[in-house]
């Protein structure tokens, strides 16, 4: 996938007459063009239109003599002031001729009498084309408040949300940011059942249109979106939306059949501002702080929780100010009554981070004082009752409208984390007001991992249920995202040396901060580095409830599931395959590899001692037809070598070498061991997914007992084989156990050996597919 740059942005062909329309359609109440118009506007842009004739409903029926190109036949539609669905008000007729066009416009004015401003009538060419399913299109262009501007491809017709109810998502129509280079997406687009159907490749269907031509009329709609877009300086005006249902193809070209063009005003709030993402630096790792909120009665409260763990982190005495405006000292710091006290007791110099833990009432006044005088280079505003309530929005519109004031000075300006944020934590500094004592996270696993959410009670979960396997070494709690933002912590910790992989929990999205996951997202596979993605609010009750928590505005689910998908996030539709992913994701080291398998998909060799288990495996790994990998085709090679291993240990007459293997219950620690370096060996594998039902007498899997000669732990066991295998194969894999908590202790100690350990196949099978997807960018782009 390819990103466009600015100086890539193309002036549209005829200029000069869609400014002149979009500035007729500006000075009116409804802000938009009449579908004769928006002919106009697209015929000016290079877009095939039909012959079309507009009456003036306040002329003269007569005056249509002569005015008609010819007999007929001809669609006739109703114009009205501002945007109508015309069906809704039987507004269309068809197999009009100009014999009976005038009873259609009479007919046409009672209809409308008392309902809608009926402004004419529009008599356009009646284009024979293809009725069936994929003969109308729908093509448009969007300026989406999270991801700019976009277009859109997909069915059209009277059907259209009916289809995108009906199908998988983003298979009805497909939006796609118009900053992206549709030749690095051909692929994508290509699969489109639209595509396919217009294409012939579907049975029964016939050629209509050429790809070449579709992606011609799409690029002309990218054009249109990037030039009257927001961020534009040289755009006279800004497109909102453009959208054209039903197109169809006709003689090899797209034409459009109906329009809507719908302007709208510049909004200075979706262009990005300027922050000094480098100041993230004094928040997370202050060496200077001062605290709002400590009380000397309380010493639980959450300031006084984060003054504890700040003098036993090592910051100096004397590099903590407390605030109060009563008490002189608290916890042996002195404290001083105001924002201008603490500046003086620090000759002016402004401390590292704020952190301000007083409620909202009070928070405000002190937050836009440190803004004013400029007393802090960051702020932690751990305080609620911002914009997550209808009283507090007020006041943190108003303190972001202070901050943007200050964008440019950037050396005057400081980020602000929050409000409603728990803390972070940051290698080993920790300003989290909760106590430590009350996590269940042990501080062992991989640490190459950063935690970035917009929910903190999410974020200390998440390490908690990790434990043992993921030990983040940064986790950030982002809150109301009043100013830093999930996007802007992840392009900050972009740099970080020794994090692999990115947590990332959002709610909703800041203006513009889509387009700019996507471009990060794709820079950190570009790297080697992997972003799993967990999106609340993904109904209407979702995203309810993500406006009550941290004021989100959480935008459209699924259009963001998907771009992140396309970008190579890994998606987490559950907490615990966020768990998984990141398990997986921070363990395997030699993910980055992958990117650099030379021909055709990444192959997966999968295998089991229970069929129920192959099965599970076989459909959850396959489930999304992934171009990203495939069950790996073993060479003939390996079938033998499998074949000679099968009849030693005596399964060779019962169960044959297919696709994902199963070893039954029969096979023993040295036979799994055989297998599974058998087919790490296969050229055509690049990573394993081993699973294993530890309920058999054949193998080592539970600690030793009075009933049974089993050791774990012992030389040759199958834990100890499949260390070895871990220490001694350079190829990723996964192992999963299944069979409850007798088997913790073989899954604990998988986890020390650097293995991913699943406790289900199936949530390995699916994990490793969301994986393996976000491995290939080059696949996913079409390349």
């Amino acid at each position: 996938m390819r990103f466009l740059a600015e100086t890539e942005r193309v002036v549209p062909e005829g200029r000069e007459a869609i400014d002149a329309l979009l500035a007729l359609a500006s000075e009116r109440e409804h802000r938009s063009l009449t579908e004769h118009e928006t002919y106009e506007l697209l015929a000016a842009a290079g877009l095939a239109v039909p012959a079309w004739v507009f009456h003036p409903i306040d002329v003269d029926v007569d005056a249509l003599d002569g005015v008609l190109p010819h007999a007929g036949p001809f669609v006739a539609k109703m114009v009205v002031a501002g945007q109508t669905h015309k069906t809704e008000l039987g507004g269309i007729a068809l197999n009009v001729t100009a014999d009976n066009a005038g009873d259609i416009i009479e007919r046409f004015r009672a209809q409308a009498a008392g309902k809608v401003e009926l402004l004419g009538v529009l008599f356009v060419d009646q284009v024979a084309h293809a009725r069936e399913l994929g003969g109308e299109m729908l093509i448009g262009l969007y300026q989406d408040p999270f991801f700019g501007p976009c277009v859109a491809l997909g069915f059209g017709g009277t059907g259209t949300e009916y289809y995108k109810s009906i199908m998988r998502p983003h298979e009805a129509q497909v939006f796609i940011p118009a900053d992206i280079d549709l030749d690095s997406v051909r692929h994508i687009l290509s699969r489109l059942p639209v595509v396919e159907m217009l294409e012939g490749r579907v049975r029964g269907a016939s050629q209509q249109l050429s790809f070449d031509a579709l992606l011609t009329a799409v690029r002309l709609f990218q054009t249109l979106a990037r030039w009257y877009a927001p961020e534009n300086p040289e755009a006279a005006c800004v497109i909102e939306e453009l959208e054209v249902n039903p197109a169809i193809a006709h003689e090899g070209r797209v034409i459009a059949l109906d329009g809507v063009c719908i302007v709208g005003e510049a909004d200075a709030g979706s262009v990005r501002r300027h922050k000094p993402l480098g100041k993230i630096a004094h928040l997370l790792a202050p060496k200077s702080i001062a605290i709002a909120g400590v009380s000397a009665k309380n010493r639980m409260s959450p300031a006084g929780i984060i003054l504890k763990k700040c003098l036993k982190q090592g910051i100096a005495s004397e590099q903590i100010v407390l605030i109060h405006p009563k008490e002189r000292e608290i916890e042996g710091i002195a404290c001083v009554p105001n924002m201008e006290a603490m500046l003086a007791a620090r000759n002016g110099e402004p401390v590292d981070c704020l952190v301000v833990g007083v409620p909202a009432k009070v928070a405000g006044s002190l937050i836009a004082e440190s803004f004013e005088r400029y007393a802090a280079h960051s702020l932690q505003v751990i305080s609620a009752g911002f914009g997550e309530t209808e009283a507090g929005r007020s006041m943190q519109q108003e303190l972001s409208t202070r901050l943007q004031a200050l964008d440019a000075t950037p050396e005057r300006r400081p980020v602000v984390n929050g409000p409603n944020t728990l803390g972070n934590t940051y290698r080993g500094f920790d300003t989290l007001f909760t106590p430590r004592y009350k996590s269940s996270g042990t501080g062992a696993g991989r640490t190459n991992a950063a935690l970035i959410c917009q929910s903190g009670a999410f974020m200390i979960t998440r390490i908690s249920d990790l434990a043992d396997r993921v030990a983040p070494a940064i986790a950030v709690s982002v809150g109301n995202q009043m100013d830093l933002s999930v996007t802007d912590f992840y392009e900050h910790l972009l740099e970080e040396e020794g994090i692999s992989t990115y947590g990332l929990y959002i709610e909703g999205l800041c203006a513009g901060d889509g387009i700019r996951l996507m471009r990060l997202v794709h820079e950190a596979r570009e790297r080697g580095k992997f972003t799993v993605i967990y999106r609340a609010g993904r109904t209407e009750a979702g995203m309810e409830a993500a406006r009550g928590h941290t004021a989100a505005m959480a935008g459209d689910y699924d259009m963001f599931a998907h771009l992140m998908y396309r970008s190579c996030a890994m998606v987490a539709d559950t907490f615990e395959r966020f768990d998984d992913l990141m398990m997986l994701a921070t363990f395997c080291d030699q993910l980055p590899e992958l990117m650099q398998v030379p021909e055709g998909r990444i192959g997966v060799a999968a295998l089991s001692n229970a069929g129920f288990e192959k099965c599970a495996m076989a459909d959850h790994l396959m489930e999304r037809d992934s171009l990203a990998f495939e069950l790996a085709p073993f060479t003939p090679e390996t079938v033998e070598r499998l074949r000679a291993i099968y009849a030693e240990y005596g399964i060779g007459a019962i169960l044959d070498i297919g696709e994902v293997l199963d070893l039954s219950p029969m096979m023993s620690d040295a036979g799994y061991e055989q297998v599974i370096r058998t087919v790490l060996d296969d050229t055509h594998v690049h990573f394993g997914v081993f699973s294993i039902v530890p309920e058999t007498g054949m193998l080592n899997t539970c600690e030793p007992g009075d009933r049974h000669r089993e050791d774990l732990m012992r030389d040759g066991s199958i834990l100890d084989r499949l260390a070895r295998i871990r220490r001694e194969v350079h190829k990723p894999f996964v192992v999963s156990i299944e069979s409850g908590s007798l088997y913790d202790r073989f899954a604990h100690e998988l986890l020390a050996a650097g293995i991913p350990a699943f406790r289900s196949a199936d949530t390995a099978a699916r994990a490793v597919a969301t994986c393996l997807d976000a491995i290939r960018p080059d696949v996913l782009a079409g390349r």
